[in-house]
């Protein structure tokens, strides 16, 4: 099973073809020194937190009752404002997804339109919202602009779908406008290329791409353009990035011959380590900050969510009442958010942090 922030654009698409309140005390590692707040949208019947920054505010996305998404930011303080990138569609499958907030407060995602078509968005911490297609990107239905990384400088990350069907990376500069790559060794074949996932503040950007033979590979992009190509252990046709931080240290999953997944951390000097949540027969690791902590979510009879230490420990978190947990994001001082599912199966999000 491939899950992840990466693969729900994967799985939208396909589906398009076919048609705050404190609970109890429970720390990452010290029981008693962490609190789970639980994040809701008013009216709101699916809610979700997808990135947390430095100063602690969350940018996510809700599902009104139309099965419409949008999106919305929480601010240290629990203030919630929602927004809508212009031009989004409303309805199902439609609507305005964040994906990433730096430490300005600026906002990057996608949306998809009323035709289907995906296109870029940021927001400035002030509101104001500036849409974006990348040169060459599609504009049949699920074709388009994916973004999906705003680093310190507000240069932007993702990738987009050209009218073939195609996928290629992009980065977006401010005054230097657009470019765009093919990872070397990626197919141009429809429904294959190349995709960008997170960049960090010297421009260092983690993707992957699929080869003629259907099988991913990840790839590390340096500030120059330079590629570093790098695969999981010689069992994997499947690997996935998922996260950089700033000392280049990488985390993502990738698939064994048995087509169950488990988390990596590759270290800057091509060291790659693998890891599994005790119990776990799948282990999605979704991203790393500055001091090498890693969070994301594992399988066993259901999903929990995860935090892996610099030492390896990992500790299983879920927020009380949850049967299925996702951790999306950890910011630089250990702050965690994300979604879990209740008994009835409605989707909170949360933020774990230090009271």
């Amino acid at each position: 099973m491939n899950t992840g922030r990466s693969s729900r654009i994967i799985v939208m698409i396909s589906a398009l073809l076919a048609v705050l309140t404190p609970l109890s005390a429970q720390d990452r590692s010290d029981p008693g020194q962490a609190q789970y707040v639980i994040i809701d949208v008013p009216g709101a019947r699916a809610t979700v937190g997808a990135s947390i920054n430095s100063a602690g505010t969350i940018a996510g996305y809700y599902e009104d009752a139309a099965s419409a998404t949008h999106g919305f930011v929480r601010g240290p303080d629990g203030t919630i404002t929602t927004f809508d990138a212009p031009g989004a569609g409303e309805g199902p499958f439609l609507g305005t997804w964040p994906t990433s907030i730096n430490s300005d407060g600026a906002i990057t995602g996608y949306y998809f339109d009323s035709q289907q078509v995906g296109h870029g968005f940021a927001r400035s911490y002030k509101g104001s919202i500036l849409t974006f297609d990348a040169p060459g990107a599609g504009t049949s239905p699920v074709q388009g602009t994916f973004a999906w990384s705003i680093n310190s400088k507000g240069a932007i990350t993702g990738y987009y779908q050209d009218a073939n069907s195609v996928f290629h990376g992009f980065l977006l500069e401010g005054d230097r406008g657009f470019s765009n790559w093919e990872a070397p060794g990626a197919s141009a074949v429809p429904g294959f290329g190349t995709y960008a996932q997170d960049m960090n503040a010297r421009g260092a950007i983690v993707g992957s791409y699929i080869d003629s033979t259907s099988a991913y590979h990840g790839y590390w992009r340096t500030p120059r353009g330079a590629f570093i190509e790098f695969d999981a252990p010689p069992d994997s046709s499947y690997l996935l990035p998922m996260s950089i931080n700033s000392d280049e240290a990488i985390t993502g999953y990738y698939d064994d011959s048995s087509h169950m997944a488990h988390g990596f951390l590759r270290t800057r000097d091509g060291t790659l380590t693998t890891f599994d949540a005790p119990g776990a027969v799948a282990t999605y690791g979704q991203e790393i900050n500055a001091d090498g902590e890693i969070v994301g979510y594992y399988l066993d009879t259901s999903f929990h969510g995860f935090l892996r230490t610099p030492d390896g420990t990992i500790t299983t978190l879920d927020p009380p009442g949850s049967i299925h947990t996702e951790i999306l994001s950890i910011n630089s001082k250990g702050a965690i958010t994300g979604y879990y599912e209740d008994t009835n199966s409605v989707s909170h999000g949360f933020l774990l942090a230090e009271e």
